[in-house]
């Protein structure tokens, strides 16, 4: 990719902002927009965005979503190619890498598509990168370059992950229960994390879990009656239903 000037500024669209209003050059024009004098004429003066699919921070998007952009005025086809406009997606280590796709100008609409030439990954954030090596065919380029993100649907033929919080236990007073979800399981063989709680107790306890992202946490019984502890467990993209066992604390006989 070309090296921008140092006087350009990327503009990054999050859910629930329209791009279009940013689209205002340094400057006087920029000086005024902000005051609130911008002569709406002025501002048809520049090439902006009006629309770009799917929006800025949107999630669950299909895999097969129509990915676009539509400008306020005819585009120069000969500057659009897979320098000026492209989709990429984030890799592990934090980068960048480029989404190989086709490109469809429709003149009428002022719209751009990118068909992507394989499908998208479920589960995964996309950017679409728009810069201002765009230009119009009256208006000259885009004024700042545009990356608008969003993230695809988790892939539809995974399964939930399954909780298994292990037996019932009676436990005396001043001893500790060992808890064992081990026997939790992954019907897609992902990993699975585990987050146990105490959602029910004796009204006098203060009893705590040690340790309660563990797979085999401990609960020191310290009064007599009932504790209720939920399990649940979580791979990359689905949670368990809950699962629960229950510990019975007794006092020891005289």
């Amino acid at each position: 990719m070309k090296p921008r000037s140092p006087s350009q500024r990327a503009i990054t669209v999050r859910a629930g902002t329209r791009p279009t209003a940013r689209f205002v050059p340094l400057g006087l024009l920029a000086i005024l927009f902000q005051w609130g004098c911008a002569d709406p004429v002025l501002l048809q003066q520049y090439l902006g965005l009006v629309n770009i699919s799917p929006s800025g921070g949107a999630v669950q998007i299909s895999v097969d979503a129509e990915i676009s952009a539509t400008f306020n005025a005819r585009l120069d086809s000969s500057s659009l190619d897979e320098e000026s406009l492209f989709l990429q997606h984030a890799l592990e280590d934090g980068g960048q890498e480029p989404v190989s796709s086709y490109m469809q100008v429709d003149e009428d609409l002022f719209s751009v598509f990118l068909l992507p030439r394989e499908s998208l990954s479920y589960d995964t954030e996309y950017c679409l990168v728009l810069t201002t090596e765009i230009l119009s065919q009256e208006l000259g380029p885009l004024p700042a370059d545009v990356e608008s993100c969003f993230t695809t649907t988790g892939d539809p033929d995974q399964e939930p992950p399954v909780a298994v919080a292990g037996d019932d236990q009676t436990v005396q007073t001043g001893d500790t229960a060992f808890l064992d979800g081990s026997a939790s399981w992954d019907p897609d063989n992902d990993e699975i994390s585990f987050f146990w709680s105490l959602i029910s107790m004796p009204r006098e306890s203060s009893a705590s879990l040690d340790d309660p992202l563990s797979a085999t946490p401990s609960l020191l019984v310290d009064l007599a009656g009932t504790f209720v502890i939920q399990l649940l467990v979580y791979d990359s993209s689905y949670i368990s239903s809950p699962d629960y066992v229950y510990v019975f604390g007794e006092d020891p006989l005289e």
